[in-house]
Parts: structure tokens; sequence; C-alpha cells
């Protein structure tokens, strides 16, 4: 991971890259109490990284993760960390970092309008949101600088 970057100054693919990474260790570390979560995340990660590969994988398939519906999926909801706020920090990155990667799948896509609002705000500005987030839970060990506007 680079540590003299600013991450908000990559270019989206490397930023992802990293944001990927670091969401990919969140959930190995933190998530390892609830193995259903870990199945779900690792397997959201692995649909961004084939589409940041050029993959076939819909902006729908990544959106999916992140606006599952309320008692759809159980393991896939804040309140199933109720004792677990470490887990909790770990899912809800990995959830800001997907819907992140979404934004741009849909963009790249050119279907803007059919994201929900949760991806639609999740695009450049969400990079401060991230790094912060990141680093104050643990997430992120590098030294990310923030966006400069």
């Amino acid at each position: 991971m680079p540590t003299d970057e600013s991450l908000g100054q990559l270019e989206p693919a490397s930023r992802m890259a990293i944001l990927l990474d670091a969401a990919d260790a969140a959930s190995r570390l933190k998530l390892d109490r609830h193995p259903e979560t870990l199945d779900a995340c690792m397997n959201a990660l692995n649909l961004c990284r084939t589409w940041m590969a050029g993959g076939a994988v819909a902006p729908d398939e990544l959106a999916h993760f992140v606006d599952v519906e309320v008692g759809e999926k159980s393991c896939l909801q804040e309140s199933w960390f109720q004792e677990d706020a470490e887990g909790c920090d770990a899912f809800i990155f990995v959830t800001m970092v997907v819907a992140h990667v979404a934004h741009f799948a849909y963009v790249a896509a050119g279907q803007e309008t059919r994201m929900s609002e949760s991806i639609a705000e999740a695009g450049w500005n969400l990079i401060d949101t991230l790094i912060e987030y990141g680093r104050n839970e643990g997430l992120l060990s590098c030294r990310l600088q923030r966006r400069e506007s």
C-alpha cells in the first residue's frame, strides 16, 4: 500500500484496489466470528475485483450487497453485530467500499439513474469519509491523506 500518495489523488482503479485490500483485511480480521457475513463480504469484494478487471459484473450485482432490504438477509444488517462493535465497524467499512465501487460501475455502464440513494452518495465525495472511518477504526494502516479540493 502506498504511504506517501494521497488516496483521493490516485486514479480510481488504484484507489479502489487499495480500499478493496483494506476491506478484505478488515473482513478477515474482524468478521471471523460471523462466518455468514464474512462469506458475503468476501463474495462482494471478489465481485468488485472482477468488475475492476473488466469482468462481466452488472452494477446491480454489486449494489445488491449494499441495498439489502431489512429482513432479507440478517447477516448483512448492522443489527447482526449488537455484541460485536469491531465486527460492525468492519462490516460498515466493507459496505462503504462496495458502495463506492458500485457507484463507479453504474457510472461506467451509463446507468446512473438506476442507483439507489446510498450508491449515488458513494462517489468521489465518499473518499474522505472512507479514509477517516478506516483510520479511526484501525482498518486503514497506511498514511493516506484526505483528498484535496
